[in-house]
C-alpha cells in the first residue's frame, strides 16, 4: 500500500525480502520519476548484497542502497558540509550524524529527496535517526517502508520506547506483524528459543508503538 507503512517481523519471516520486491515494483511502475528510490540498512554487508541484487536486476540507478553512515557522508559531500575531523570510529560516525540533521534543520541539505525510502534493520536506528529519514520522503509521493523487529537489536541492551508518531511516521492503521519464522526448522527454532526464552517474552503493543514478538515456527522438520 502507499503512505507510510511499517512491518514488525520475526527473524526469518521474509522482511528483507518484501523489501526487495516492494523497491523492484516501485521502480518498474515509476520509471518517469525523476527521484531516485532510496533503501537503507545499518549493516554494510547486507547493504552490499541489496547493491547487489538491484544491480543484477538492472534497477541501480533507479535504487540506491546505503548503509546509514555512507548515505550520511555522501549527503555532506553532496551538499557542500564539512566533514568531521579524525577522531575515533564511534565519536567519526556520530558527528556524521549530528551534522546531517543540523544541516535539515538549517535547509543546507533538502528534505523531499526520494521518490520513496525503506529502511532495513529499522531496530538498529537511534530513532533521531528515523526521524531524519522520513524527511527525505517526497512529500508528493510519501512512500516509506520500514521493517523492524525489536528483539534483533544489536546495539543496545535495553528497548527503545517511542511512538512512530513522535518521529513523523503515520503508521497507525497502516501496521503489519509478521510472527512465523520461515527460514529455520522447528528443532532449531526450539533450540534458539530455549536459549532466549527470558529475553523473548512477546509483548505486543498498539500500532503505534514497538511490539516484542516471539516466532511460531512454520513446521519445517529436520535434524
Amino acid at each position: 500500500g502507499d503512505g507510510h507503512r511499517v512491518i514488525h517481523g520475526v527473524a526469518g519471516s521474509g522482511k528483507t525480502m518484501i523489501l526487495g520486491y516492494r523497491a523492484e515494483y516501485l521502480a518498474k511502475v515509476s520509471t518517469t520519476a525523476s527521484k531516485p528510490i532510496l533503501i537503507l540498512c545499518f549493516n554494510e554487508p547486507l547493504g552490499v548484497k541489496l547493491a547487489s541484487v538491484m544491480d543484477a536486476k538492472g534497477l541501480s540507478d533507479r535504487v540506491h542502497v546505503r548503509h546509514f553512515h555512507k548515505w550520511c557522508r555522501d549527503q555532506l559531500v553532496a551538499f557542500g558540509q564539512t566533514l568531521p575531523g579524525q577522531s575515533t570510529s564511534q565519536r567519526y560516525a556520530e558527528e556524521l550524524v549530528e551534522r546531517v540533521i543540523r544541516a535539515v534543520e538549517r535547509s543546507q541539505i533538502p528534505g523531499g529527496q526520494y521518490q520513496a525510502v525503506m529502511i532495513d534493520e529499522g531496530h538498529d536506528f537511534a530513532p533521531e535517526w528515523l526521524k531524519l529519514i522520513t524527511q527525505m520522503v517526497d512529500p508528493a509521493t510519501n512512500s516509506l517502508l520500514v521493517l523492524y523487529d525489536d528483539a534483533q537489536n544489536i546495539n543496545r541492551r535495553t528497548r527503545l520506547k517511542f511512538t512512530w508518531k513522535s518521529l513523523g511516521i503515520k503508521a497507525q492503521g497502516n501496521t503489519t506483524i509478521l510472527k512465523i519464522n520461515y527460514r529455520n526448522t522447528r528443532q532449531i527454532l526450539h533450540t534458539a528459543s530455549l536459549v532466549a526464552a527470558d529475553l523473548l517474552t512477546a509483548d505486543d503493543k498498539d500500532d503505534d508503538g514497538i511490539p516484542l514478538l516471539k516466532p511460531v515456527s512454520c513446521g519445517r522438520e529436520g535434524p
